[in-house]
């Protein structure tokens, strides 16, 4: 199960991901934050309650990473694998 929820304040928007990121909820999830991100001056994600991640939603994330977005809450097994993912 995955789900992704999305609040606004002022001009930032935050993205709350819970479950687990992979197979086709990559590509969803891609669709719904570049469309509601490019309206924002800045981008959260809240990946507290993420509890899996695969090698397509670590491109995700890296990929929203790298486009502005920063990481406002994170699981620890993310965390993880986040960084597992930046090293050589």
């Amino acid at each position: 199960m995955f789900r992704i929820s999305k609040s606004t304040l002022d001009e930032t928007v935050t993205f709350k991901f819970e479950g687990t990121l992979r197979g086709d909820w990559v590509q969803e999830a891609d669709r719904v934050c570049h469309n509601a991100a490019g309206k924002a001056n800045r981008t959260l994600l809240d990946l507290s309650e993420l509890s899996f991640v695969d090698s397509a939603g670590v491109g995700l994330l890296r990929g929203l990473i790298n486009r502005g977005a920063e990481i406002s809450a994170c699981s620890s097994f993310v965390s993880e694998v986040l960084q597992r993912e930046k090293r050589p």
